[in-house]
């Protein structure tokens, strides 16, 4: 154990998706419906390959709970901060602490996104460094925020107002495992809480939603809390993109929603169709370490020279 992973359980899976790459094929479900003035997300069961994972999470979203906004980058996050903790682990480099913080600040029609990662870690800078660009070229998550992508199933007929855009906060903190705790905010209002995990399959302990479903729940709660239908959405992950196996998706991608009833562009689904960039500050026990700018272009020649370096 390292991390509170089980290092020889990720070998041993990393060989079994090797053998039998469908093995390796994640797809997540979560039915959003509204509730009054909140919308609950209903997290279903997941189907990894030829195992169907029980699922059994609601993450309520609305006025006097978090935001769609709060929940969907407090999953950026996350998914980013538990890909730092893989890269880590693989590198035999104990943790002793891990913080992401996520800004996002308006800029127009969406949100221009920068990440705070503050580490404690026994390994030098040059270190933290390779972990970093590991993660931010892994993450299924910041794939699909750097990444273009298209959501199938959805037909955005409505045309309606916008609102200006809320300044979003989210501060992630390692606990143990996969296990993260997220304090999120809207324009530095009230702080709410969220906890992300991962399946046992997946080296976490099966607490909470995962950063991919936590995903769904924020774009099916933002379009029900708009225009009262119920969203089923749906997405794929395949762990093959996780190894760098060329011509697999990296991104959390096979993206989908349904709705019962008409829907106009949102602000999350313009969000992870565009390509964006992102900063990153990379910090060790609150001391600048590096500045980066993480893009798609960034991380795909992170990719090639690892390829190149086997």
């Amino acid at each position: 154990m390292r991390n509170g992973l089980n290092i020889s359980g990720l070998s041993e899976f990393v060989h079994e998706i090797e053998r039998d790459p469908e093995e390796g094929v994640l797809a997540f479900r979560v039915e959003t419906e509204p509730d009054g003035d909140r919308a609950t997300a209903h997290v279903r069961t997941c189907r990894f390959g030829t195992t169907r994972m029980a699922r059994d999470f609601t993450v309520p979203q609305g006025p006097r709970h978090l935001s769609p906004y709060e929940t969907a980058f407090a999953a950026f996050g996350a998914c980013l901060l538990m890909t730092h903790v893989n890269g880590f682990t693989a590198r035999a480099v104990s943790l002793s602490s891990l913080r992401v913080r996520v800004t996002a600040t308006p800029d127009h029609d969406t949100w221009t996104v920068a990440y705070d990662i503050d580490v404690d870690a026994d390994c030098d800078d040059d270190t933290l460094r390779s972990v970093t660009l590991f993660a931010s070229a892994l993450s299924p998550n910041h794939r699909l925020l750097v990444d273009d992508a298209e959501v199938d199933g959805l037909s955005a007929t409505l045309s309606v107002r916008e609102e200006p855009l809320p300044a979003v906060r989210a501060d992630l903190r390692w606990e143990y495992g996969m296990e993260t705790w997220a304090t999120t905010s809207l324009d530095g209002g009230v702080a709410h809480t969220l906890v992300l995990d991962q399946g046992k399959q997946m080296l976490g302990i099966d607490r909470a939603p995962n950063p991919q479903e936590t995903l769904l729940a924020a774009i099916g709660a933002e379009l029900a809390l708009r225009h009262g239908v119920r969203v089923c959405g749906t997405g794929r992950l395949d762990a093959r993109g996780a190894n760098n196996v060329p011509g697999i998706p990296v991104r959390f991608h096979g993206l989908r929603l349904d709705v019962d009833g008409p829907v106009a562009a949102s602000p999350l689904l313009r969000l992870v169709c565009a390509a964006n960039t992102a900063r990153i500050f990379l910090r060790r026990n609150d001391t600048e370490v590096d500045e980066l700018v993480s893009s798609r272009a960034q991380a795909e020649e992170f990719l090639r020279s690892m390829t190149a370096a086997k």
